[in-house]
């Protein structure tokens, strides 16, 4: 249904759409998080979520070396040391890789080491002051369309880093995954957003029209599809909120 948006929306499955075919016995999906514990010296917490009790076999891998391995029970928390790794930065994206092995079903998720502060300097990244130099990109690739093409999302990423730029925020839609991964490589930030209406529509058939029954679930699956990319460091609950300053703004907010 038209109009739904305030800019070039597409229309139809324009992201990657998978059926994922297993045993009963699975990790889940979105399902491996790591959460930086330290940096110095560098250590992570890892989880593995599965459909059921069980024990997860993980390795922490540079490239095709084996940094670190345990054993852990599915959905319960263990640390790693990782004496020998390099933090993530916007100079130097130092990315590493978790795999996790459960029964006959593997997994695996890239994550990078950092750590984010506020304070009265602004905002530290590895306890340094970093000064976001960021731009607003909205999800489509222009004279493209509206798919989301993997080798698009880097040569956006990589000639916006090229051009000064360390950061962006999507506007105004949850980041795919691609773009992620590609702002995961290059070292480039971002600020993640849900939406520019909530309950106030816009256009006749925006998101307004589901944002009640859907904006808990969405940033759910939101912050999970998110969790491990060291580049997102910001989420956005709305852009340009119309109902912004009033009583129903106020007790949505």
């Amino acid at each position: 249904d038209q109009p739904n948006s305030r800019w070039y929306s597409g229309a139809g499955i324009y992201r990657p759409v998978t059926l994922w075919v297993g045993p009963e016995a699975h990790l889940l999906l979105d399902g491996l998080r790591v959460r930086t514990v330290s940096i110095d010296p560098p250590e992570v917490e890892v989880t593995a979520a599965a459909s059921a009790p069980g024990t997860v076999q993980l390795q922490v891998l540079d490239g095709t070396t084996v940094l670190a391995s345990a054993s852990a029970e599915a959905g319960k928390p263990v640390r790693l040391k990782l004496p020998e790794a390099a933090l993530w930065s916007p100079e130097h994206p130092q990315l590493y890789t978790l795999q996790a092995a459960y029964g006959t079903d593997t997994a695996a998720a890239r994550f990078g080491i950092r750590s984010l502060a506020w304070g009265r300097e602004g905002l530290l990244l590895n306890g340094s002051r970093i000064i976001l130099q960021g731009a607003c990109i909205h999800h489509d690739n222009g004279i493209l369309g509206a798919a989301t093409l993997p080798d698009a999302e880097e040569r956006r990423i990589r000639q916006l880093k090229e051009a000064g730029f360390n950061a962006i925020r999507s506007s105004h839609h949850p980041a795919g995954r691609a773009l992620l991964d590609a702002c995961d490589r290059y070292g480039v930030l971002v600020m993640d957003e849900l939406s520019d209406v909530w309950n106030v529509r816009k256009n006749p058939y925006d998101y307004a029209l589901y944002f009640e029954q859907d904006w808990k679930p969405t940033i759910q699956k939101m912050v999970a599809k998110d969790y491990n990319h060291p580049s997102v460091i910001l989420y956005c609950v709305g852009n340009e909120i119309s109902e912004a300053g009033s009583e129903s703004g106020a007790e949505t907010n």
